[in-house]
């Protein structure tokens, strides 16, 4: 799990922009993976803060540089869209929806300038744009690494594969709530679309080519959730959250909508963290809601709700109103205040979007 406050989000998406605006999604990814790379490193500080400020590591902070002002003085909340796109790859980042694309790498610099002294003679861990990074500080392991790759040895096209791996595939999808067709290992338009999908939901580019990197980001996310059974409410969507839950037991409030039941998943995966770091059970009082459900009970026309992307809840134990505070300097996406009526709502949509009912 990565561990931040809300001025360490801020202060990244600040060096993200700085450093990265002009690179393609993956490019700004990289730039916020390096980052929190050195987190974990002996070599630097343990915060993403005190790492992004050190004198003369990224040079959008240094004194010299001539956009340290608007740097500074950076708006993160904008609806300015570049900076809206380097918050939302930030978040990503920072909720582990995406693998690393640099291979651990702690430094890089921008194949414009020439090469820095410290990447003479050295191979770089990954070329991402017009950035070349170097992981020149290895974290040791216990054992040597599983190699990442074990079928899939370049990029190829999804339609190219053969039927085992096609099948796999389709497999991985379905777990992850993208693809509700049959796995029968042929590829077609509903097998396409899953995959096109799930790349587009992590910003990761070529919707219709499968490599290395992403076939292990694909099986390593479908390993970590369970099979699950949306006709049975017992059936788990994440560590700790059942089909049960989402839907209320009720049967009407079953998602159907594969679009739907994936939001619910990611939503679930989100709130495991909140269950782990509270420390207690999480009570849920309304989660996904069809239309007919939503509209009987009074909900917003467009509410999240609707898309399984929303989720009312409360502590099993603990006052609700102290639960809300600790939650709001935790949770990095939208938040209503509801502990007076008994909930507090959670969604999925970025940044700090707060307010009352």
């Amino acid at each position: 799990m990565i561990s931040y406050t809300p001025e360490d989000r801020d202060i990244l998406i600040k060096t993200v922009w700085g450093e990265a605006r002009g690179e393609k999604a993956i490019g700004k990814m990289a730039v916020a993976w390096v980052i929190l790379n050195r987190t974990r490193k002996p070599q630097w500080p343990n915060t993403i803060r005190e790492v992004c400020l050190q004198p003369w590591q990224f040079s959008c902070w240094n004194d010299n540089d001539p956009n340290r002002g608007r740097v500074n003085n950076l708006n993160t909340e904008s609806a300015d869209p570049v900076i809206a796109e380097v918050r939302r790859c930030v978040d990503m980042v920072l909720q582990d929806l995406v693998l690393d694309p640099t291979n651990g790498a702690d430094h890089y610099y921008a194949d414009w300038i020439a090469t820095p002294n410290w990447a003479r003679g050295k191979t770089p861990s990954s070329v991402i744009g017009r950035h070349r990074f170097f992981n020149l500080h290895p974290v040791p392991t216990s054992k040597p690494e599983e190699s990442p790759m074990v079928v899939i040895r370049e990029n190829i096209e999804l339609h190219k594969l053969g039927f085992a791996l096609l099948k796999e595939i389709q497999e991985y999808l379905k777990t992850l709530g993208y693809y509700d067709d049959t796995i029968d290992g042929k590829f077609g338009k509903n097998t396409a679309h899953a995959f096109a999908s799930w790349k587009g939901d992590r910003w990761l580019e070529f919707p219709t080519i499968i490599g290395p990197g992403s076939y292990r980001q694909l099986k390593e996310e479908a390993e970590k959730n369970p099979a699950i059974d949306w006709a049975n409410f017992d059936s788990k969507i994440s560590k700790y959250f059942t089909v049960g839950e989402v839907a209320l037991n009720q049967r009407e409030r079953i998602p159907t909508n594969p679009e739907h039941r994936k939001n619910a998943i990611l939503l679930a995966q989100k709130l495991d963290t909140v269950r782990e770091e509270w420390g207690s059970p999480i009570i849920v009082t309304s989660w996904y809601r069809p239309p007919a459900v939503n509209q009987r009970v009074g909900g917003a026309k467009n509410s999240q709700h609707l898309y399984g992307l929303a989720a009312d809840i409360r502590p099993a134990s603990g006052n609700i109103h102290h639960f809300q505070s600790w939650l709001d300097a935790r949770w990095t996406f939208a938040m209503g205040y509801g502990a007076s009526k008994g909930f507090v709502h959670c969604d999925l949509r970025p940044g700090r979007i707060r307010w009352n009912y």
